[in-house]
């Protein structure tokens, strides 16, 4: 399985190059899901139905999904008590609400831990062949990525420093973890391209760092069939891309 994460400067496409490189994997046969972090859960918009936290199968091979902190740490309480009932009532108690909203880098931590799932040894494994991450823009999607090395540090060891430390390592160091960061050619977009290139090569152990330059063209806000199109059509630059 490989897992492709795509950010870069607010309005640099990375919606529909997510969606394009996600159908163009499906066409070529492999299960894909595409991801976005956000409860707006815009997807719904552009696929015209209901999109939440579980996958939701756009076209053959093709599912969506639309993942917040709060939905991966309610999964990890429903697996590890067993009972959604039970994860349910554990974060209705007071103390756990505001700690859910509080907590530094807790929610943050839960995501990377579902995303990286797969690679480390434990019970919470995927069904996928490819995942698709449309991130959030490069300054919060910077700051995401800097909590396993923040949360460890703050904890210093025992088990949550392990986990952070099992996080960094999955994203570091499995040659299947693609990071790609978009341009869209505008002089200041190309200069918070390289310092957010110069910061994600440091908090992944100078990792190789893809620059996807955006070939779709601009798109209203309001999507219908076109867009979908418009994203299955840019498969052939795909298969030109050469991911490393």
């Amino acid at each position: 399985m490989s897992l492709y994460f795509l950010s870069g400067k607010g309005g640099v496409g990375k919606t529909h190059l997510s969606t394009s490189l996600s159908m163009h994997l499906a066409k070529a046969g492999r299960k894909t899901l595409l991801v976005e972090f956000s409860k707006l859960a815009q997807y719904s918009e552009y696929f015209a139905q209901e999109v939440g936290f579980e996958p939701v199968k756009i076209k053959k091979n093709f599912y969506v999904s639309s993942w917040t902190g709060l939905d991966c740490l309610s999964e990890y309480a429903t697996k590890v008590l067993k009972s959604k009932h039970a994860a349910n009532l554990f974060f209705k108690v007071p103390l756990m609400k505001k700690l859910s909203r509080v907590a530094p880098g807790l929610k943050e931590i839960a995501v990377l831990g579902k995303i990286t799932s797969d690679y480390r040894d434990n019970e919470f494994k995927t069904d996928f062949d490819e995942i698709v991450f449309d991130c959030p823009a490069s300054g919060h999607f910077l700051s995401m990525m800097r909590v396993p090395q923040s949360l460890s540090s703050l904890v210093g060891k025992g088990p949550m420093a392990r986990e952070c430390a099992s996080i960094q390592a999955a994203m570091s160091s499995n040659k299947n973890v693609h990071f790609a960061l978009i341009e869209d050619g505008a002089y200041f977009s190309e200069i918070e391209l390289q310092e957010s290139i110069a910061e994600l090569k440091f908090i992944l152990n100078d990792k190789e760092i893809n620059i996807i330059e955006n070939k779709s063209p601009k798109f209203p806000d309001i999507i219908s069939d076109s867009w979908i199109y418009s994203a299955d059509k840019l498969s052939s630059y795909w298969e030109e891309f050469k991911w490393k």
